[in-house]
């Protein structure tokens, strides 16, 4: 089955809940990116597609502008509508904890990690590492994409690790800076 026709059944839905044009365009690209990225791990780790209705995946939410050639804010607004209709759903599975008023995150893909302040000083500090991702791959009625946190591993990522390596979507957008072409 060509990835034409598996991301093609969304267009209906998004069509008939986002009104914009530009919305619309924005939605579908960022979940063409994400279903491909969950066809593309589902070949690479050779589990079956033929009847998976959701994959879910860790991923850096950040990269989508680097895939997509869309800006930060357009991938989070379309993220948003994609969640809200129950074609994808993100989460860090991280609780929300209040200390001292101010409102932090643990567990989860929330990690420890150290970072220069403002006065060059190590400081450590809880950091989000990634984020689980469904994506809805096959409509049913009824169905929705759904990440369920109790059945998650612990992070996969070593944050501090690929930090020291150069492998953060901050660092691969810093590198690329404004002469970076998608698919280039």
């Amino acid at each position: 089955m060509s990835s034409r026709i598996r991301s093609s059944w969304p267009r209906p839905i998004i069509e008939a809940h986002v009104k914009r044009r530009d919305a619309r365009h924005n939605a579908l690209m960022v979940y063409r990116a994400l279903a491909q990225a969950a066809y593309t791990l589902i070949q690479v780790r050779a589990q079956q597609h033929a009847h998976t209705t959701t994959y879910t995946f860790f991923t850096v939410l950040d990269l989508l502008p680097v895939v997509t050639g869309l800006s930060s804010d357009q991938c989070e607004r379309a993220t948003r509508r994609l969640q809200d209709l129950g074609l994808i759903h993100k989460t860090s599975g991280a609780l929300p904890t209040q200390t001292g008023g101010k409102r932090q995150y643990r567990g989860g893909t929330w990690v420890p990690t150290t970072f220069l302040n403002a006065e060059g000083q190590k400081v450590t500090t809880q950091a989000c590492a990634g984020t689980w991702v469904a994506v809805l791959l096959r409509p049913a009625p009824g169905i929705t994409a759904r990440v369920i946190s109790h059945e998650l591993p612990p992070c996969p990522r070593d944050l501090t690790t690929d930090r020291k390596k150069g492998r953060t979507a901050w660092q691969r957008l810093q590198s690329e800076g404004s002469s970076w072409i998608p698919g280039s």
